[in-house]
């Protein structure tokens, strides 16, 4: 028969010492379902942490249910997953509109998370990033068709907090294959200042064009309390009065995918 200290030793001996995890990186597994349910069949994961950060250019489909895997330090980490670029790129923590170009229909998710486990789990979901707006002409003038310039100091997007970046960007509006007037625009900080000029073509190069008028586009879109903050942005149509030379906005809420990424522009 054991003595009490020996069964004491014996129990000590068995157990061991609690191992120190917090070196130790977590998995984490983002899963872009709903992205791929939107119809998107690739996008530009990201994460980052001080002193860590990753991104990968994916095809949705080969991370469909398992979800992309990345192995990430057990701190504050900040994950996105961004879809819907044509024209535009990543630099950086950033989305850049080129210059003279028009948004592209950005659908994007950002999360930040703090890594408890061996293992973690995100579910990516998509959310409305640009603003489509709509022309709709009254009382066209003799010159008609006109072509519109939207202008304004915010041309690109933070991917990790979705907060515009400022930089200048100008494009052009021409009628598409059924003579409407339609684009896009990224998101806007409140503040930013967009314009409206209505020119007339009367050459073959941009320098020629009369500046027919200019209109304040945000002033406009503040007179009926659109929001740029929202998590998922409405679109707009733009009522232009060519003879009075002014613009008034009607908001149309976005209610869910309706696939926008195949606008006609």
């Amino acid at each position: 028969m054991m003595t009490g200290m020996e069964v004491a030793l014996l129990v000590l001996c068995s157990c061991s010492v609690k191992e120190d995890r917090s070196l130790c990186p977590c998995y984490v597994d983002l899963i872009v379902d709903e992205f791929v349910r939107d119809g998107f069949s690739s996008g530009t994961v990201a994460f980052s942490s001080d002193g860590f950060d990753s991104r990968d250019d994916i095809i949705l489909a080969d991370y469909v249910p398992d979800g992309y895997s990345v192995a990430v330090p057990r701190r504050e980490v900040k994950a996105a997953c961004v879809c819907g670029l044509d024209k535009s790129h990543v630099s950086g923590n950033s989305i850049y509109i080129p210059a003279g170009e028009a948004s592209d229909p950005i659908m994007s998710y950002r999360e930040l998370f703090l890594p408890q486990g061996d293992e973690h789990r995100l579910y990516a979901v998509p959310h409305k990033q640009y603003c489509r707006v709509d022309f709709l002409l009254e009382n066209p003038m003799e010159g008609y068709p006109y072509i519109f310039r939207v202008r304004g100091d915010c041309s690109g997007l933070d991917i990790f907090d979705l907060q515009p970046v400022r930089g200048s960007f100008s494009t052009l509006v021409y009628p598409n294959t059924l003579g409407e007037y339609r684009t896009l625009l990224l998101r806007q900080s409140s503040d930013s200042s967009l314009f409206l000029d209505v020119l007339l073509p009367v050459g073959d190069s941009e320098a020629d064009w009369e500046l027919q008028y200019t209109v304040s586009l945000s002033d406009a879109m503040a007179a009926v309390y659109y929001d740029w903050t929202k998590e998922d942005l409405d679109d707009v149509s733009l009522r232009v009065d060519y003879a009075r030379a002014e613009v008034t906005v009607e908001i149309s809420e976005w209610e869910g995918s309706e696939n926008d990424k195949n606008v006609e522009i």
